[in-house]
């Protein structure tokens, strides 16, 4: 299963409303119970993150993401997008970045295809 870092950009946003938009996402992802959730700044960062130590407050670490898990916490990103005032949240993963932002359903098919390509299918066993 993946790990990835998601990073909370706000519009004018000062480090209190920076904090509290970063918490609402890390709710709503917690209700999916698909993934593990937590806070970046609580702990060191995923392996081949190009962002050093954890230590920002607009910053989660989402842990359990495979194929069949992406397209949930997709949707949930994007549902945080359009009610929130967060300008965007930027999904960063092995040395990569993809920056959502509320768009049409077909930019989103595109975003989630690309998110799902990059997560190793697991193997059968016999």
């Amino acid at each position: 299963m993946g790990e990835a870092r998601l990073r909370v950009e706000g519009v004018h946003a000062d480090e209190m409303i920076l904090d509290g938009l970063t918490s609402a996402l890390h709710d709503d992802l917690r209700a999916l119970s698909t993934v593990v959730v937590r806070r970046a700044d609580s702990g060191p960062a995923p392996a081949n993150s190009k962002s050093g130590p954890a230590t920002s407050i607009s910053d989660l670490l989402v842990t359990g993401l495979g194929p069949a898990v992406v397209l949930g916490v997709y949707r949930t990103i994007v549902a945080y997008l359009n009610r929130a005032k967060a300008r965007s949240v930027t999904w960063i993963q092995d040395g990569r970045e993809v920056t959502l932002t509320a768009l049409s359903d077909s930019a989103q098919q595109k975003v989630i295809e690309q998110l799902a390509a990059q997560e190793p299918r697991e193997k059968p066993q016999d």
